[in-house]
């Protein structure tokens, strides 16, 4: 097996060093300049439009220049944790959780960052609703109500879904903002914004389908009125009722499995 020396090896380092950061690291000796500027170009404008392109909102909320400082921050100072090109969405993800100053000029930045990244991560995510089994002719009231794997609940402080360069909320709410994103059988990825008592009836959902003594509908529903001090009331029952119907129509609960 060939080896490689070390004069090789901190050729390769110098080389990435000063791709990634060429105002600080000298490229390696005897190449010539013209094809490493070919090689500096192509990273960073690679990189800036590849997630330029992920990541709208946020860039046209910064601006050409300020989303260029930010794209070479990360190439300077982020080490990604896999090799995997469809990945960097998540890589920068992760760099602005660990460095970006958010506080200082949008302090939504962060969670406009995850709503962007949540829609491109369903639509690549391996999982699929025929990856569980359940009844598609059963009462949902008397079985399990079975949420789809590809259907995400995200609750954010603030409300991500409406920012725009047009609408940059300076105060958070005082409500939080809660948004369903689901791929449906057609592999479309959609969001839906839920109100509050809708966000915690999918909740308890989650919480059923995770308990060993997996509950009925109406078992879940029941659960939910009685949280809201409206315990036994038909009409709190019943606007549930629907409210399960609605999502089962949008493929956001499958269908039921058995009561354990």
């Amino acid at each position: 097996m060939a080896t490689v020396s070390n004069d090789f090896r901190d050729v390769q380092r110098q080389f990435t060093a000063h791709l990634r950061n060429p105002a600080n690291n000298p490229a390696p000796a005897n190449l010539e300049d013209r094809r490493m500027a070919i090689y500096r170009r192509l990273i960073f404008a690679n990189l800036r439009n590849l997630l330029g392109k992920r990541f709208k909102v946020i860039k046209a909320i910064m601006g050409e220049q300020a989303w260029s400082n930010v794209i070479r921050h990360f190439l300077i100072n982020h080490r990604a944790r896999t090799p995997l090109f469809p990945e960097l969405s998540r890589e920068f993800l992760h760099y602005l959780q660990a460095n970006h100053d958010t506080d200082k000029n949008f302090p939504f930045m962060l969670e406009l960052a995850h709503y962007e990244w949540a829609g491109l991560a369903l639509r690549d995510e391996q999982a699929t609703a025929e990856d569980i089994q359940v009844n598609q002719d059963t009462d949902i009231l008397k079985q399990v109500p079975a949420l789809s794997p590809v259907a995400w609940l995200l609750g954010y402080n603030w409300p991500v879904h409406r920012i725009r360069p047009d609408f940059i909320p300076t105060e958070q709410p005082e409500s939080p903002t809660w948004l369903m994103v689901y791929r449906n059988s057609k592999e479309v990825v959609s969001f839906m914004e839920l109100t509050p008592g809708t966000a915690r009836l999918c909740q308890l959902l989650q919480n059923n389908l995770q308990d060993n003594h997996r509950q009925a509908g109406h078992v879940v529903l029941e659960q939910f009125a009685a949280e809201i001090n409206r315990a036994g009331d038909q009409q709190v029952i019943q606007a549930g009722h629907q409210q399960l119907l609605s999502l089962h129509r949008k493929g956001i609960i499958l269908g039921t499995q058995d009561v354990q």
